[in-house]
């Protein structure tokens, strides 16, 4: 068995030396004008050369020039972290919008009345004190007492002199009356009593008092429409009744632009805010 096996292979290898000729040879004068001499084992030899320096040349290119970006899948150190900074910067505009949604849906609220105030319950238990212990102070503890009435003093007058400096957003503040009109119930800073309200004549154009964003427009059970704008320095104006809104929510007006007209069924309602506290806005009115 050993036998044939070498005979087969020493015939499979024989087979591969035997040289096969290829002629072009003139037709008429049958001139041989090219002679190529090849064997198999030749063509296997000089194929897996070529194989081989085509292989290294793919890997160089690959390795070694822009072409790899073209492969699925591939995709460099810098790309990648173009792709991470781009999630980061998406995911810090989604919690600025979230932020701003809640901002404007607490805002309306805040202005519509429908803050709900949830009760609450005190669960501290009573401690009882010797009376006669919180009469025995030493000098030094009195004195570190009456300094310290002082320093809260001082700070109350400091931040009253703050509100009176001209860098006080109320104190620069001017503003126009949001309609031409009649006063029929004045700002009283009560309960129920902070709003202005002004006689709206053949429907009249209402304005924006103070320059800002209108962040809401929300429609009443009358039909009526509702503004709101957001003014600089925490402040925020509301219109009642307004018959026709000519504005759209998110656009800028400046002071005595039109926003809408009045309604003549309903009196114009105006309010304006600063840091939650209801302002006489009449004490602001540019003369």
């Amino acid at each position: 068995m050993s036998e044939l096996k070498d005979n087969k292979w020493k015939q499979w290898w024989q087979k591969l030396k035997n040289v096969y000729r290829f002629q072009v040879v003139e037709e008429k004068t049958y001139d041989v004008k090219f002679v190529l001499e090849l064997n198999r084992l030749n063509v296997i030899t000089v194929s897996g050369i070529l194989i081989a320096i085509l292989t290294l040349l793919n890997f160089f290119f690959i390795a070694y020039t822009p072409l790899k970006q073209y492969i699925p899948g591939y995709g460099t150190v810098d790309s990648r972290k173009e792709i991470v900074d781009l999630k980061l910067k998406t995911e810090e505009v989604e919690d600025k919008i979230d932020a701003n949604e809640k901002y404007n849906k607490n805002l309306k609220n805040i202005l519509t009345d429908k803050i709900e105030v949830k009760s609450l319950e005190d669960n501290i238990t009573p401690v009882v004190v010797d009376p006669d212990v919180l009469v025995q102070i030493s000098p030094d503890e009195h004195k570190l007492i009456k300094d310290i009435e002082k320093g809260l003093t001082n700070a109350e007058l400091y931040d009253n002199l703050q509100y009176k400096k001209t860098s006080n957003t109320l104190a620069a503040l001017k503003a126009v009356p949001p309609i031409n009109a009649s006063i029929v119930s004045k700002f009283k800073n009560s309960k129920n009593a902070f709003t202005t309200i002004y006689k709206t004549p053949n429907a009249s154009a209402i304005i924006a008092t103070i320059d800002g964003y209108i962040v809401s427009i929300d429609e009443q059970k009358n039909g009526d429409f509702t503004v709101i704008i957001q003014h600089q320095g925490d402040l925020v104006s509301k219109y009642r009744n307004i018959k026709q809104v000519s504005k759209k929510s998110t656009n800028f007006v400046e002071s005595g632009e039109e926003i809408g007209t009045a309604d003549t069924q309903n009196n114009l309602e105006y309010e304006l805010w600063y840091k939650g506290i209801p302002i006489n806005v009449e004490k602001y009115y540019k003369k």
